[in-house]
């Protein structure tokens, strides 16, 4: 989750070599590279295609990057790339707000200061990993989450229509992040933010977070998975949360997005709109907890790559 205070400028270069890069199936491939089968959620709602499958640390769009949006600067000992493929993602941080590997990285030298994926148009998406530790509370802590690169990048202008210069409209996604104390729960979030960067508002949908999941091994590994359906003119869009292929949660609803709509976001109805007009930025991270959090792959699926921005 990213705090109000980083949502400045960017710089800064990606520092990851591609070391292990996952064999890939042919794009749309409904059965997925080697066999992957579509999960059962994902192929309900029509998400057949696999669009990103990689544990791999590199410098390219397929690959997770290193975090470097709102000047923030991996150090070389953040991540680690492991010998099976998995990464390890150390807790040594150069920020407290849980992004050290993102499917983008910024670079003010292409037209909208992004290099890799954002992921438009509705996806189902899915995180399997561990970390060592039982959670306290607050964070930085392990995440797994999304941001729209629109915002992050600052690439285009996010400026809320019929709205004061800098009065922005932006989302945050949080699939998982581990910042419920002790062994049974974590929280999970979309968060619709909106006003000057300095001073911003936001407003939650009601996701049901804390997600109770019994008791949780943590140093095992876990999926924590979400699906994005967007609004129709006729029907309205959704998120739905799941942990280890089980439904957790609320689903959260909201209406077709109306950029002529003033603030602020209304729950049930505008809030949570801009997920559907926006492009998404995947980021995995642990913060500088020092804890160590090992990822075994991370996936997203959808029904194509037609709205997504690669670069």
């Amino acid at each position: 989750m990213l705090s109000s205070r980083a949502r400045g400028g960017n710089c800064g270069v990606a520092i990851g070599l591609v070391v292990f890069l996952r064999a890939f199936g042919a794009p749309g491939d409904e059965s997925g590279p080697k066999g992957i089968a579509v999960p059962t959620v994902a192929a309900e709602a029509g998400y057949n295609m696999l669009t990103f499958n990689s544990t791999a640390i590199g410098t390219t769009a397929g690959t997770l990057q290193s975090f470097n949006f709102f000047r923030n600067s991996e150090p070389s000992n953040a991540f680690v790339q492991n010998a099976d493929g998995s990464v390890t993602i150390t807790g040594n941080s150069g920020n407290t707000y849980n992004a050290d590997l993102s499917s983008c990285a910024f670079d003010s030298s292409k037209p909208e200061h992004f290099r890799g994926i954002a992921y438009g148009g509705g996806f189902y998406a899915e995180a399997t990993f561990s970390f060592t530790g039982t959670p306290k509370g607050g964070n930085p802590t392990p995440s797994f989450w999304f941001n729209d690169i629109e915002h992050m990048a600052r690439g285009v202008s996010t400026q809320w229509q019929g709205q004061p210069i800098g009065y922005d409209h932006w989302g945050e996604l949080d699939v998982m992040e581990a910042n419920v104390a002790g062994n049974t729960a974590y929280g999970g979030a979309f968060f619709d933010w909106y006003g000057a960067l300095a001073t911003p508002s936001k407003v939650h949908l009601n996701v049901g977070s804390p997600f109770p999941v019994g008791l949780v091994d943590w140093a095992a590994p876990n999926k924590y998975a979400v699906l994005w359906v967007p609004a129709t003119r006729t029907t309205q869009g959704y998120l739905k949360f799941f942990f280890n292929d089980a439904r957790v949660g609320n689903t959260a609803y909201w209406s077709s997005y109306d950029a002529s709509k003033p603030p602020p976001p209304k729950p049930g109805a505008t809030a949570g709109s801009i997920m559907d007009v926006r492009h998404w930025a995947l980021i995995i991270g642990n913060g500088n907890n020092r804890s160590s959090m090992k990822v075994w792959s991370v996936r997203i699926w959808q029904a194509s790559q037609a709205a997504n921005l690669a670069r």
